[in-house]
C-alpha cells in the first residue's frame, strides 16, 4: 500500500495517525456545539498526489486509504488544485459517454 502511495509523492509516506471521526460519527450533541470548527476535523497528515500521477494509480491510493479526495501539489509541494473521487467518475462517464469519432456520433443520432 506505502510503495503506491510513495511512488506518487515526492514527500516520503508516513504511517498515518487515525483521523477524527467523520461528521456522521460524531453525537448530534457534538455537531450542534457552536465551538466545534473545521480544525477539529480536518487530517492535518496529507497524502499528496503529483501532478502527472495515472489515474489508475491516483484510484488505487484513494481505494486503499479510504480517503475520496487529495490535494494536487507540485516538487515544492506547492498546491496546485484538487482531485476527488467524483473527478474520477465524471472522467469515466465523459469517456463511457463520448462518441469514437463525429461521424459515429452523426450515425448514432441518426439511428435514434
Amino acid at each position: 500500500m506505502f510503495a503506491v502511495a510513495a511512488a506518487l509523492s515526492s514527500r516520503p509516506m508516513l504511517d498515518m495517525p487515525q483521523d477524527p471521526p467523520c461528521p456522521a460519527a460524531l453525537p448530534v450533541a457534538d455537531m450542534e456545539d457552536p465551538s466545534m470548527r473545521a480544525r477539529d476535523l480536518m487530517t492535518t497528515n496529507l497524502v499528496t498526489i503529483p501532478p502527472d500521477a495515472p489515474l489508475e494509480a491516483l484510484a488505487r491510493v484513494l481505494s486503499e486509504r479510504g480517503i475520496s479526495g487529495a490535494p494536487v501539489v507540485d516538487a515544492d509541494g506547492a498546491l496546485l488544485g484538487m482531485v476527488t473521487e467524483s473527478d474520477l467518475i465524471r472522467r469515466l462517464a465523459a469517456k463511457e459517454d463520448a462518441p469514437k469519432s463525429w461521424v459515429l456520433g452523426l450515425l448514432a443520432s441518426a439511428a435514434e
